[in-house]
């Protein structure tokens, strides 16, 4: 079984930034992940949002990443860079990591809740 928790806080600093600290915490079976970071959202242009952060793995990695947003989409950018004890040991386990996130519905329309019967 796997347990997983996530989520984060969007706070508006004023009416053009927006700060966002997210947490992280997965389990399954004796593997055990936790993450904290911090993101701030700001205005690019008319159309587009500038996003730029870090998240910290605990005793693991850091990854800094920048985005742009546009609507409801975002397009991020990453690199996860080992600092733990496999960071030491084996090089070359960093990586980039590209992501493509959509949140949530367009703006105006109602959010409807979906009934699930039971089986």
């Amino acid at each position: 079984m796997r347990f997983s928790v996530h989520g984060g806080v969007q706070i508006n600093v004023n009416e053009r930034i927006q700060l966002t600290p997210q947490l992280l915490l997965m389990k399954q079976g004796t593997a055990m992940e936790q993450m904290i970071g911090m993101s701030v959202r700001m205005p690019a242009s008319a159309t587009a949002d500038l996003l730029a952060g870090i998240n910290y793995r605990i005793n693991d990695a850091l990854a800094p990443y920048l985005a742009v947003g546009y609507g409801q989409w975002l397009f991020g950018f990453s690199y996860d860079v080992a600092a733990g004890e496999l960071g030491k040991q084996v090089p070359g386990t960093s990586s980039f990591e590209l992501s493509l996130t959509y949140t949530g519905l367009p703006s105006g329309r109602p959010i409807r809740y979906l009934s699930c019967p039971r089986l």
